[in-house]
């Protein structure tokens, strides 16, 4: 399923300071090498990021639910029984997440939006474009 529009996008909307805030207590939580595909696998091919995983319950849970909220209003319309627990990547020199879904086309609990807040100084790095590919994304499995 491809709808239009193909994202909702804010520029400069969270403050720097919030912004912050975010990276702080994203510092506080275990981190560990990011994986792909169903089996959960290390592929730097594909991967190289630091994650961890904010509770649902926590504000910066808050902040990606509100903002996904807008958007699913003005733009789609989805029905959302559920929300995933947001994800803080942490990208060190030289790090990447390469094209991949967001979810398996084959299952039933399939993600219908996904939220990305870039947190960082655009002074801070080079790259971080976030790019759409047209729904034909080569099988990471």
């Amino acid at each position: 399923m491809i709808t239009t529009p193909l994202y909702w996008s804010w520029k400069k909307e969270i403050p720097e300071s919030v912004c912050d805030a975010i990276i702080e207590e994203g510092k506080k939580l275990e981190l560990r090498d990011g994986v792909v595909g169903d089996e959960k696998r290390l592929d730097t091919k594909i991967r190289n990021s630091q994650i961890g995983w904010f509770s649902r319950n926590q504000w910066v849970a808050g902040i990606m639910r509100h903002y996904i909220e807008i958007a699913n209003s003005q733009a789609w319309n989805f029905r959302l029984s559920f929300i995933q627990d947001p994800q803080f990547t942490i990208y060190n020199k030289g790090g990447f997440y390469g094209f991949h879904a967001d979810s398996d086309l084959n299952k039933n609990d399939m993600r219908k939006l996904s939220c990305v807040i870039s947190i960082a100084k655009p002074e801070d790095f080079e790259g971080g474009e976030f790019e759409f590919e047209d729904g034909t994304v080569p099988d990471i499995k």
